[in-house]
């Protein structure tokens, strides 16, 4: 049993990346902490944690072992899990972060369903569009945008979507309707902001692929808001088209350039810390948010394939008290 223990005590170091922090987790001594994980390394003649002043990682070694150790765990959980869930059902807290989007367009419409089928179940839902670190504030479930080489999480695909350009018919009356990408120099644009540096809209359609850097009026990293800021009237902006399917099928938005799309589709991903693998209440929402995507991404459009791109530079917004060329 204490050899076990020694392992428990070494994976809460790993997942914390302190003593101090495993500690208090597990309710031991930091003192008792590092003496077990000084043991097990004794008891395997290898070094596991390289330490100092401030921080604790894993040595090569070391991480070896975490991940054969995560293995492992997951499976005995998977075979205690299988038994539960003859007589069981999910039940206690379940701590998610979602996006805003995500949140608001996917998961709120169908949380009334997924608690009259799961009672038991607690959900604690932050909405915040930045990446946080799962382990570190205690998250079950994170949806997040785009990919995750993370060997800490496993992580299940929600689906990829196209992007594409999209306004208000009011603006265009106003501007004009470009007819190919590098008439978008001229028009007030609308950004999603999804990482620092220079945006890039990378478009691709039936003429040469044209990478757009992007000077926008307005960047944000909220879909939402890019969304209803081209419903107002303020530019051009580029979205999926699933979360504006509504504006654009009551006329709110217009399609613009409808031939032209984001040359790389936009992933959404569920992940979640490996050793939860089979907690029954993660895996019963993580089946729970695949089936909400599905439903309301179902009519997404097929990507348009092309040739090599051609770069274009907007350096500054134009007058936009003038009218369009």
């Amino acid at each position: 049993m204490a050899r076990w223990d020694d392992v428990e005590v070494f994976l809460r170091v790993v997942d914390r990346g302190s003593f101090n922090g495993a500690a208090e987790q597990l309710g031991l001594p930091p003192t008792s902490v590092s003496r077990k994980v000084k043991a097990l390394e004794e008891r395997l003649g290898v070094q596991l944690l390289h330490r100092t002043t401030r921080r604790v990682w894993p040595s090569e070694a070391g991480q070896a072992y975490y991940q054969k150790c995560v293995d492992a765990i997951a499976t005995l959980d998977q075979a205690d899990a299988s038994m539960r869930a003859l007589t069981q059902e999910p039940e206690g807290h379940l701590k998610v972060l979602l996006n805003y989007s995500t949140a608001i367009l996917v998961v709120e419409p169908e949380l009334a369903a997924f608690h009259k089928r799961y009672p038991k179940v607690q959900l604690h839902l932050t909405l915040d569009n930045h990446p946080l670190d799962l382990i570190e504030h205690g998250y079950d479930v994170a949806v997040r945008i785009g990919p995750v080489r993370d060997s800490s999480y496993h992580v299940r695909s929600l689906g990829s979507k196209q992007l594409q350009l999209m306004a208000s018919p009011s603006y265009l009356d106003r501007m004009g309707r470009p007819t190919h990408p590098e008439e978008l120099v001229n028009h007030q644009l609308i950004a999603v902001r999804t990482a620092p540096g220079p945006i890039i809209w990378n478009l691709e359609g039936p003429d040469t692929p044209v990478d757009l850097k992007v000077n926008p009026v307005l960047d944000t990293n909220d879909a939402i808001m890019a969304i209803r800021q081209a419903t107002s009237g303020s530019g051009i902006t580029m979205i999926s088209r699933c979360l504006a399917r509504r504006r654009v099928e009551n006329g709110e938005l217009e399609l613009v350039l409808p031939d032209w799309r984001r040359r790389d589709p936009v992933e959404t991903v569920v992940l979640f810390p490996a050793r939860a693998t089979l907690d029954l209440k993660v895996r019963v929402f993580v089946d729970f948010l695949v089936e909400a995507f599905d439903r309301w991404s179902s009519g997404e459009f097929a990507p348009v394939r092309s040739g090599p791109a051609k770069t274009i530079i907007t350096e500054k917004p134009r007058n936009w008290s003038e009218p369009a060329p």
